[in-house]
């Protein structure tokens, strides 16, 4: 009996080791982009370059923005690209809420805030090689003050 309980450990331990070496963790790049005097025009396309090893990967990317006590916007909207010099592209939009109410960003005691939002994921990209995220705003005022750095985080399955 107990011989056939350390078999059935011993079995259960090679199990355990052969899956958990089956499974590999996600490398995540982050790239940031500090912009001049903390301010983002409308007219200024944020570039991150992407480098994916081999076609039909996943890439999993969150923009990332610092700001300073300056922000007083409650939602920031955004537009991104993604594409590669073979014609691939992706147009998305999305959001980021920033406070709730007026004025409860200038209430924070701090240098920045950081806040993320995940853009939908990009299955399959048909091809290896360099692809680019190009980020820019959406909202009608031509100049945001108080965007210190504007990042993406991006993960490749």
């Amino acid at each position: 009996m107990n011989s056939l309980v350390h078999k059935l450990l011993l079995g259960a331990l090679v199990l355990s080791v052969a899956f958990s070496s089956c499974l590999q963790e996600k490398k995540k790049e982050i790239h940031f982009v500090q912009l001049p005097h903390a301010e983002w025009t409308r007219e200024d396309t944020l570039h991150f370059d992407i480098f994916v090893p081999q076609s039909q990967s996943s890439l999993f990317a969150e923009i990332q923005l610092r700001l300073n006590n300056d922000f007083e916007w409650l939602e920031l909207p955004l537009g991104y690209t993604l594409h590669n010099t073979l014609g691939f592209t992706k147009e998305g939009k999305t959001s980021i809420r920033i406070a709730q109410n007026p004025g409860d960003f200038k209430n924070f005691k701090g240098s920045y805030r950081q806040f993320e939002v995940a853009l939908e994921p990009f299955y399959s990209l048909p091809t290896a090689g360099l692809y680019e995220i190009k980020l820019y705003l959406q909202c009608e005022k031509p100049l945001l003050r108080g965007v210190e750095n504007v990042g993406i985080a991006t993960s490749i399955d």
